[in-house]
């Protein structure tokens, strides 16, 4: 049995740092890291239980955090039903699964951790919502990533939320809307409420639907 983390990379004796600098290294270097998440994460649903708690899947290397952010970020932006991906310091990967409106993080310490879920179609194009918000405030400092069909969104708390409820923030929101005339989608005008007020960093990105040639 082979006790060596997987998604972490391979090593070689032929590998020199010319080599390494060359466009050609890089491809294959990307491409054989992307496969391996490929591989690990084929069938991954199996290792589910009810639900409740979220299931250890393996081990990135976690100098290629960004990466694989962006690649489970495109498994489960269009899935039907929301699905969750932890990230924690030292490149474990956890995984769960839930239903249309919500997913278990269960009993994770998410100090330092990465955070990425989906909202599916049903629920709208909408930014994170009033349980995504009680976790960035309740669950210690992490960054979060949330996908949907049309945009990538990214929130980290950066001053101490637990005297705010989310009544709170919502009033803030009405306070902006008539103060700065502005409109928007309701959620995501939530979470800029809270950045204008220092408590988090927050930014939403449009993706790119058109297909490539």
């Amino acid at each position: 049995m082979n006790d060596a983390p997987f998604w972490a990379g391979h090593s070689s004796e032929c590998d020199t740092s010319e080599l390494k600098k060359t466009k050609a290294w890089k491809k294959y270097h990307d491409a054989t890291f992307e496969s391996e998440l490929k591989a690990k994460t084929l069938g991954v649903s199996e290792n589910v239980g009810d639900g409740s708690e979220s299931v250890l899947i393996g081990q990135i290397d976690i100098n290629k955090k960004q990466e694989a952010i962006q690649f489970f970020g495109e498994q489960i932006r269009n899935s039907e039903i929301e699905k969750l991906y932890v990230i924690d310091k030292d490149g474990n990967v956890y995984y769960n699964e839930g239903d249309k409106d919500t997913v278990s993080i269960g009993n994770l310490d998410l100090t330092d951790c990465t955070v990425l879920h989906n909202h599916p179609k049903s629920n709208g194009i909408v930014s994170f919502g009033e349980d995504d918000f009680m976790a960035i405030r309740d669950r210690g400092v992490a960054d979060w990533h949330l996908v949907n069909e049309q945009y990538n969104y990214y929130a980290r708390c950066i001053k101490p939320m637990d005297r705010v409820i989310y009544n709170q923030a919502w009033l803030w929101y009405y306070e902006d809307i008539e103060r700065y005339g502005i409109t928007g989608e309701m959620q995501h005008m939530i979470m800029e409420s809270l950045q204008r007020r220092g408590y988090i960093i927050y930014e939403r990105k449009k993706i790119n639907t058109r297909p490539k040639r």
